[in-house]
């Protein structure tokens, strides 16, 4: 969790606001689970989706964070992965989900997952931080910790594949970062706790 934590810093040090966007990623019916297969899709997939964020027409994010997590459904046994996105705010291209239509960046999402493999994308609430607002950032660490429980992650089950994956974005350079204002990461663990 430590590690997500850093990215979602890192991010806010280089953009006073950011959305963080939490959803799953399911694979097509009848899909026979083969892990290492899933970990190149979501590979490609997350390419994908940094590449379309990084064009004009999604305002060019330079600085864009991701998160992925392994999970294998303790009903059925089928293999998902829980996935997160985070990127300077953006407040008309988000977009919506109601009703089976996908628009904005919510359809940008779902259209890179059909042309990576098909399946289907579940969202979960979506979140605008600021920099200064130190609960906005206890609710999205909070929000994100879903992907780092390990109830139902297969960690220690011999598995040679990777169960996660997180970017790497570095932290602005201290001489252009922005004042954050008080606020300490470290006391996220805090909220995690609440």
């Amino acid at each position: 969790m430590r590690r997500v934590i850093g990215q979602v810093e890192a991010l806010l040090s280089w953009h006073s606001r950011i959305n963080v966007i939490r959803f799953d990623c399911h694979f097509p019916q009848g899909w026979k689970n083969d892990h290492k297969l899933e970990n190149k899709v979501m590979s490609a997939f997350t390419k994908m989706l940094k590449s379309k964020l990084r064009t004009k027409q999604w305002l060019g994010h330079d600085h864009v964070i991701t998160g992925w997590s392994y999970e294998v459904g303790e009903e059925n046994g089928n293999g998902h992965y829980h996935f997160f996105v985070g990127f300077e705010a953006l407040y008309r291209r988000l977009g919506s989900f109601e009703g089976g239509i996908y628009t904005g960046l919510y359809g940008l999402i779902k259209d890179c997952w059909k042309r990576v493999i098909g399946g289907h994308i579940h969202f979960s609430k979506s979140r605008i931080v600021k920099r200064s607002n130190v609960t906005q950032i206890h609710q999205c660490v909070r929000h994100l910790s879903y992907i780092a429980k390990d109830v139902t992650k297969g960690f220690g089950s011999g598995c040679t594949a990777k169960n996660y994956a997180l970017s790497r974005l570095k932290p602005k350079p201290k001489s252009e970062s922005t004042d954050m204002k008080g606020v300490q990461f470290s006391d996220c663990a805090g909220a995690l706790a609440e």
